[in-house]
């Protein structure tokens, strides 16, 4: 029988994390953090923000929203439904920990295989966004720590404003991220000239 060696692929660059530059603008392939999902159970509201309260001193954040602390970010997905993302060397395993924190009052999967994470900078970022995406991108509209589920060139995407700093991240599921990525590059070329 032959002797098979998986090895790890980042959705995007294989083996490799992809990292792109244009003037003014930069994407690259966030491959370090673990992703799962949080939805809380019917009627058990109050007791998922206690036990995040307690457990990480956030509460899950409200529609559009992001909460991050105890090294963990609360991405807002849905009514009572949150994306969380953490470092998983520095917590010994995402889906564990929620599991265990909040055990029957949410249910929990893992996420970090099945989505690609694209971390966009730079001064032009929001003039690249606005050709793909529908969204008020605008600072007035999209504050830092906002996040919302919208579509891009028709595939799916989850758009947060990380900071002040033009920093964004964009989460996009792994099947279609070579062709989300197609069209992220025909934007930058578009917005900030080709490379």
């Amino acid at each position: 029988m032959p002797d098979f060696t998986l090895a790890a692929r980042s959705p995007l660059a294989g083996a490799a994390a992809l990292a792109e530059s244009w003037p003014g603008f930069a994407v690259s392939e966030v491959t370090d953090l673990a992703l799962a999902s949080l939805a809380t159970r019917r009627g058990r509201e109050t007791e998922v923000r206690n036990r995040a309260k307690a457990r990480f001193d956030l509460e899950p954040p409200p529609p559009g929203r992001t909460a991050s602390g105890d090294g963990m970010t609360f991405l807002w997905t849905g009514h009572e439904q949150w994306f969380v993302e953490a470092q998983e060397s520095a917590l010994g395993g995402l889906e564990a920990l929620l599991r265990e924190t909040f055990e029957d009052s949410a249910a929990v999967t893992d996420q970090s295989d099945a989505w690609a994470n694209l971390r966009l900078e730079g001064p032009a970022t929001r003039a690249v966004l606005e050709k793909l995406c529908p969204l008020d991108l605008h600072p007035g509209a999209f504050p830092p720590g906002a996040t919302a589920r919208t579509t891009m060139e028709h595939l799916s995407a989850i758009i947060t404003l990380r900071d002040d700093r033009w920093r964004f991240s964009i989460l996009t599921p792994r099947s279609s991220a070579g062709s989300f990525l197609h069209h992220l590059h025909q934007a930058a070329d578009s917005a900030c000239g080709a490379t």
